[in-house]
């Protein structure tokens, strides 16, 4: 990410469920304003729930700094009174640059998503993508619709406050370590990991921007997917509560002969208490559509999302099985043709 963005010549778009003011977060918003100082036009969209812990003041000194902030389904009182309407949140990880050059799939920026965070909650099993080519346009094409979309408020400064100068204060403390570590050639811990090369064709997916129609969702794809199978669905999420819909489909592929391999997280390694106790619910289910479950048990939790059908298809992006991304969550994605890249993905599940 942070490469990508320092090559940037035109235009940046940055759409992401969860931005952290920690030293990782910070990083990025430095590069996004070393971008913003070289002219290049820089757009960064958040969740307003799930980034809420930046603060007011780093976004003015953001926004003073020429980078244009909108934020995702801001809670008000007309949509307070509807569940609905506070419930819905953009759950991207994306970064398009130039049109031509995207990075999107399970990581927020925030250092437990990249392994920096032990102290904490650790969710640094994950798979992203980058990927070049048409469907790079075909995603900033989506940012730019989803940012002029109606759940889209632009962030406002009015004066220079104290808050201001301290967010301006740790953004410049990141910079510096920035600076430092593009003039030694160094790449970032978080950038060195595993990274292979796939070719293949493709196709960037989304959600519908100003509507809730489940035919058009991302969903929906991954219903198609599961439906396409002839011999395997190997399936990553770290959250397992699959709709009525996901289990029949699952069931259907069994019948038919196919070999369903699901990986998820142990009940021990799910932060979420609903979460945990809606999957422990649903394994009878489970077990009973004939799919393999596999329980990650390690130090830290996986959060890698992602499918592979029959060794050559494949879904990567921000979907989990879950009836939040089925059906409340607006996600991102990539469908791939590519027997390259499904051999990477089975890698990663192994």
């Amino acid at each position: 990410r942070l490469e990508l963005i320092a090559k940037a010549k035109t235009e940046i778009n940055m759409s992401v469920y969860i931005l952290a003011p920690d030293r990782l977060g910070t990083l990025v918003l430095a590069g996004l304003r070393d971008a913003a100082r070289r002219g290049v036009k820089v757009r960064l969209l958040v969740d307003a729930l799930g980034s809420r812990k930046i603060t007011p003041g780093m976004l003015d000194h953001l926004k003073r700094e020429g980078i244009e902030i909108g934020m995702y389904n801001q809670p008000r009182i007309s949509r307070l009174a509807s569940i609905l309407g506070v419930s819905r949140r953009m759950h991207d990880k994306l970064l398009v640059v130039d049109s031509e050059a995207m990075i999107l799939g399970a990581r927020n920026i925030e250092e437990g998503y990249f392994g920096y965070n032990k102290a904490g909650y650790d969710k640094s099993v994950n798979i992203d993508a980058q990927i070049r080519g048409e469907s790079a346009k075909s995603a900033n094409s989506y940012f730019r619709e989803l940012w002029g979309g109606k759940l889209v408020s632009q962030h406002r400064y009015a004066r220079m406050t104290k808050g201001e100068l301290a967010g301006k204060a740790l953004v410049d403390r990141w910079a510096r370590v920035l600076v430092r570590h593009q003039k030694s050639g160094k790449k970032f811990d978080t950038e060195s990991r595993r990274a292979t090369n796939a070719t293949g064709k493709g196709r960037f997916v989304h959600d519908p921007v100003n509507s809730l129609d489940r035919s058009d969702k991302v969903n929906h794809e991954v219903l198609a997917l599961l439906n396409s199978a002839t011999t395997h669905i190997d399936i990553q999420t770290p959250y397992l509560v699959p709709t009525h819909e996901v289990i029949k489909a699952l069931q259907n592929a069994t019948e038919r002969g196919v070999s369903v391999t699901i990986h998820t997280n142990s009940p021990a390694r799910v932060n979420s208490s609903l979460a945990r106790i809606a999957y422990e619910g649903q394994l009878a289910r489970l077990a009973n559509t004939g799919a393999r479950i596999y329980e990650y048990v390690g130090e830290v939790a996986m959060h890698s999302k992602g499918i592979t059908v029959d060794k050559r298809y494949s879904y990567v992006g921000s979907y989990n099985f879950d009836p939040r991304s089925a059906v409340l969550n607006k996600e991102v994605g990539m469908v791939l043709d590519s027997t390259s890249f499904a051999g990477e993905m089975l890698g990663h599940s192994e």
